[in-house]
């Protein structure tokens, strides 16, 4: 299979999940589950997963609140005091599907995140941009913006940029379509949410594994 020949492991990221089947899977499928944490609900990551630092502007656009700025830095100042450096990188925060606001917080955000510590920033790709908008001084890509947007450009990002994650993935199909595209890690909310949700993602750690073959012809029903 050609996913045997692919040098980059993908991580699935469960947001905000500390469920156990989290961890059980995450001992079964070495490598291919981390954690992403919200600003809005600090939480002590555990020791034995890689973790990245979401910004809660997500959140607080479909829970219809005003994303609270200084409740964002007291969050990261948490984290660096229980772990320091440890994370995988930081999303700076952004506005979903709002190009200019974002361009303007990765310039007000990225230095004061770089004092507390924070070296790998993410910067959100959002509606209109393309990886050419990439800040140079960024790190990472965090694809974000609509549900249109993302997956009409996410392979394109991925072949001309070298550590691209993508936000809100959530089906079987996805996730394949994500890793074989070379993505290098995605985040989800409904893992642990249900059964249901939960065997999408074994479906897709057990595709890594070699265990069945991506129909490319049609879509997958998982």
């Amino acid at each position: 299979m050609e996913k045997l020949l692919r040098l980059i492991i993908m991580i699935v990221m469960p947001a905000n999940s500390r469920k156990g089947i989290i961890h059980y899977l995450a001992g079964k499928y070495p490598n291919k589950i981390g954690h992403l944490y919200n600003a809005n609900d600090c939480d002590n990551p555990r020791f034995y997963l890689p973790y990245a630092l979401d910004n809660g502007v997500y959140g607080a656009f479909t829970n219809k609140y005003e994303w609270d700025e200084s409740k964002y830095f007291r969050a990261m100042e948490d984290y660096w005091n229980i772990l320091g450096q440890k994370a995988k990188w930081i999303l700076v925060p952004d506005k979903v599907a709002c190009a200019e606001t974002t361009f303007k917080r990765w310039d007000m955000y990225k230095d004061r995140l770089r004092d507390l510590g924070y070296k790998t920033l993410a910067f959100a790709l959002q509606d209109g941009m393309t990886y050419k908008d990439i800040p140079k001084d960024a790190d990472v890509c965090f694809i974000g913006g609509s549900t249109e947007f993302k997956w009409g450009c996410y392979k394109d990002v991925c072949k001309n940029y070298p550590r691209v994650h993508i936000g809100r993935v959530n089906m079987t199909k996805d996730l394949v379509l994500a890793d074989k595209a070379g993505a290098e890690s995605v985040d989800g909310t409904g893992f642990g949410r249900a059964p249901e949700n939960i065997k999408r993602l074994t479906d897709y750690l057990d595709w890594c594994e070699g265990k069945w073959d991506y129909p490319e012809q049609k879509e997958l029903q998982l």
